[in-house]
């Protein structure tokens, strides 16, 4: 399956994200995607073709800008396939780059921690501490 990217193809495209409501910064950021695809590889969308694209923007951009472009693309090719009543258009879709999430916060005490300084204050009659940490529990029971 092959697309061929037109001008009015992607008029017809940016008609449909605004019909959707997506917003102006997302379909100015589709229709970049679009732009720098044909800049780099041409006009037939393909999936041989969608993945050099993929390639070169990893070798000049970093991988969640390069998962922002994909993701235009992929709209576009969903948006093709409703458009032209074929789901097979939808084969030419490619994965996204896979990014490692940080699972951690610096600067964070843990609740053991907490509880231990909220005791201590507690027993030492800190009446100034002891209100500003009872807050602070109270604030985090209710922010779970």
């Amino acid at each position: 399956m092959e697309i061929q990217i037109t001008e009015k193809i992607i008029r017809i495209f940016e008609d449909y994200l605004i019909d959707m409501e997506e917003s102006d910064n997302t379909i100015k950021q589709y229709k970049y995607s679009l732009k720098t695809y044909k800049e780099e590889i041409g006009t037939k969308l393909n999936k041989i073709n969608f993945k050099k694209y993929k390639e070169i923007l990893l070798t000049k951009r970093k991988p969640k800008t390069v998962n922002v472009r994909i993701a235009g693309i992929i709209k576009f090719i969903k948006f093709y396939a409703e458009y032209n009543k074929d789901k097979r258009y939808e084969e030419i879709i490619i994965k996204n780059v896979k990014m490692q999430n940080k699972t951690y916060l610096n600067n964070v005490i843990s609740l053991w921690e907490f509880k231990k300084m909220y005791e201590y204050v507690k027993n030492t009659k800190r009446d100034k501490y002891y209100y500003l940490i009872k807050f602070m529990r109270i604030y985090r029971s209710k922010n779970k």
